[in-house]
């Protein structure tokens, strides 16, 4: 019908109002209506609950919410409201509730309260799902409403007819809303009869609560209290009588004296961060700002020095997020969180703070740096390059190094003695090392590399991005339970919500190491996505309803890679493989790639199991894994009609047993035993395949379980 919602729905009991309406109020309310909304109460009792339309005018501005409470109807009603005319011809027509169905209808529910303790078990009612999206006690807050506001609510029926509160306006020109006040509570029970004609007149067809003030109740049911407005006027008038009357000098006296204790806890945390003591700074700054509001850009700024010299990187991030003043006009500190935002990829924050210095940066050479690296992390490796060479390198290590790095593919030569000079400069300088790993990962001199990146954390062994370059390291390498270790032992504060999630994210597809996680928990908007995959049970990969409204307040979580795998493995683990073809074609990850030829390799693998085919156009992945299985070099090699395929290799990709062998070679154990599908035989499978399932059984579950395994091979 081209109707709009008003606001979203929301679950019952997800704020403290909606917690105490479903503990205190909804079971009394679910036996009320049960008692009240039948065909004998109705007619006992119209006269007095029939709703006049006239009096659904507030009377005071006010917030107002409306609360689900059951239906009793064979239709899936919608209930709407309107605040500017009666009906949907005009005004402004929205949905409350577009689906107001619940598995059980109101007096089944009725039925399920504990009427000794007068307590509902919502467990009892059933549970939401396409069918019945609702349950008792669900709810949309409509806001502040101005005073003068008629609440001119609406029914739209199965059958597509629209009932209001104003007989007049409904077609049949009968009630179909009543209305029953709940006294001593800020509620009035609105329901709606569905049937044209007026039905069975039990109006229970739509029950819900409206909360309102105190005021309007007053007002909507009649009971209007002339002395009330009066009294809202004169108490505060009173009671400013009375200030005004109360000595100025109490104040002001209490006034010095708390800037003077300010002023002594600010000095008393300034020589504490003189005497390099931030963290006992950092505890009496954070208490302070519990203690009063009075927490004013002087403190953030304290702040962020103390998380600064503490090495809270996370934490200086996402105080930056919610003050940037903390840090706005201190370089340094600055330098510092746009580097975060760089290595995490938050282009947008990272682009506002290089604006905010683009005019007045004293450490330009260092904003040059982040400013190359950025254009080398989205490939533009020529500008980066240009970039350093305008910024004069010779003096600066750190420039030399990423010069060395760029100038590899052209000139190896060159990039030795860049990478020589830099090192000369500064033998213990941590980008350094750094940037001479990544240089000789990318000649292919891995035991070099790998000492290169060790030395870059031990030189900065509290900065999170080292650990998870080193970690990244071994990654590559297929080492995945080396990066775990190094991984993990960057949980503890202060640490970044990025590395939770690698440690989450790991442990579900590669090793689910014992892992005891710390109690006190990064900042950040990827701790969601942590809890999320911290909480699946055993086996499970994914939990789509739980994604959906942390992807709706952060979009840039749909493209992340951690969020693809755990969806594809999860459209693989319950054999949606037309889901999972959708996702590999959707998303070409490059050389950015956790796996290049795992996805690629799945992409040939279902493209054949559903189609028929393997696709030439797909070929192998940019640049050569270290360590390619031989699975994977079939599969490249067969796309791009080097060779056909093997009986073996076509029998196994066809069989159950396809997408825990890629896994398998892939080295993601964890995922590959959980993915794994039938009793397996010797003649049937490569022998690859079941040497390495025993292996991966004797890593991720023990000894005896890969001797089980091995004794239940058929010939």
């Amino acid at each position: 019908m081209g109707l709009d919602i008003y606001a979203p729905v929301q679950e019952g009991g997800s704020d403290l109002r909606s917690r105490t309406f479903q503990r205190d109020y909804l079971p009394k309310l679910l036996v009320l209506a049960s008692e009240q909304l039948n065909p004998d109460a109705i007619a006992r009792d119209f006269s007095r609950i029939k709703l006049d339309p006239s009096k659904l005018l507030l009377a005071e501005r006010g917030r107002v919410r409306v609360y689900f409470v059951g239906k009793a109807s064979a239709y899936r009603n919608s209930l709407g409201i309107n605040l500017d005319h009666v009906g949907l011809e005009s005004g402004s027509p929205a949905l409350i509730f577009p689906d107001a169905t619940c598995q059980k209808n109101v007096y089944q529910c009725a039925d399920a309260v504990d009427r000794s303790s007068m307590t509902l078990n919502l467990s009892d009612v059933g549970e939401r799902t396409q069918e019945a999206p609702l349950l008792p006690g669900d709810f949309v807050d409509l806001g502040k409403i101005d005073a003068g506001t008629h609440l001119n609510f609406f029914l739209i029926n199965g059958e597509m007819e629209v009932f209001t509160v104003d007989p007049a306006v409904n077609k049949d020109g009968v009630e179909h809303m009543t209305a029953i006040a709940i006294e001593g509570t800020p509620y009035l029970m609105l329901s709606f009869e569905d049937l044209f004609g007026g039905g069975d007149r039990d109006f229970s067809d739509c029950v819900f609560l409206v909360e309102l003030t105190q005021g309007n109740i007053e007002a909507l049911i009649g009971k209007i209290d002339p002395w009330r407005r009066l009294r809202q006027v004169a108490i505060p008038a009173g009671l400013v009588a009375l200030l005004v009357g109360t000595p100025l000098a109490v104040l002001y006296v209490r006034r010095r004296a708390r800037l003077a204790r300010e002023r002594r806890l600010m000095d008393r945390v300034t020589a504490l961060l003189d005497g390099q003591r931030p963290g006992e700074a950092l505890k009496l700054i954070r208490a302070h700002a519990m203690r009063t509001k009075a927490h004013d850009a002087r403190w953030r700024k304290l702040e962020a020095h103390a998380l600064d010299r503490l090495g809270a990187i996370g934490d200086l991030v996402h105080l930056e997020s919610r003050h940037p003043d903390a840090i706005r006009d201190d370089e340094t500190l600055s330098l510092t969180v746009a580097r975060a935002h760089l290595e995490i990829e938050q282009w947008d924050a990272l682009h506002r703070l290089r604006e905010s210095w683009r005019q007045h940066v004293a450490a330009s050479r260092e904003w040059i740096t982040l400013d190359s690296d950025e254009l080398a992390k989205q490939g533009q490796l020529a500008a980066a390059r240009s970039l350093l060479e305008s910024a004069g390198a010779e003096e600066s290590p750190s420039l030399l190094a990423r010069l060395a790095l760029l100038n590899v593919p052209d000139s190896p030569a060159k990039a030795a003695e860049l990478l020589e000079r830099a090192q000369a400069l500064a033998p213990d300088h941590p980008e350094v090392h750094l940037f001479r790993g990544r240089l000789l990962e990318a000649t292919g001199e891995w035991l070099r590399a790998e000492d290169a990146y060790a030395k870059a954390l031990a030189f900065a062994a509290r900065n999170p991005f080292y650990r998870d370059h080193l970690a990244e390291y071994y990654r590559r390498r297929g080492d995945l339970l080396q990066s775990l270790r190094i991984w993990c032992d960057g949980l503890a504060p202060p640490s970044m919500d990025f590395l939770w999630l690698r440690v989450a994210f790991w442990r579900k597809v590669a090793f689910p190491i014992e892992l005891k996680w710390p109690d006190q928990t990064p900042p950040g908007a990827l701790m969601p996505l942590v809890d999320l995959v911290r909480e699946l049970p055993a086996g499970r990969f994914w939990d789509p309803a739980r994604f959906t409204p942390l992807a709706e307040s952060h979009p840039v979580m749909e493209g992340r890679q951690d969020v693809f795998w755990l969806r594809l493995l999860e459209a693989l683990r319950v054999k949606r493989e037309d889901e999972a073809l959708r996702l590999l074609n959707l998303n070409r990850f490059g050389r950015k790639s956790w796996h290049p030829d795992l996805e690629i390799g799945l992409f040939h693998m279902v493209t054949f199991r559903r189609l028929g085919f393997v696709d030439p156009k797909i070929g192998r992945p940019e640049s050569q894994s270290p360590t390619q299985h031989s699975l994977f070099e079939h599969l490249h090699a067969w796309a791009a009609r080097e060779t056909a395929p093997s009986p073996e290799i076509e029998r196994l990709i066809r069989g159950e047993e396809a997408f825990a062998a890629a896994l398998l070679a892939a080295g993601w154990n964890e995922a590959a035993l959980q993915l794994r599908r039938v009793p397996l035989s010797r003649s049937e499978y490569p022998s690859w395949y079941l040497e390495e399932l025993a292996r991966a059984i004797r890593a991720n579950r023990s000894e005896s379980a890969a001797g089980e395994f091995q004794a239940t091979l058929g010939p």
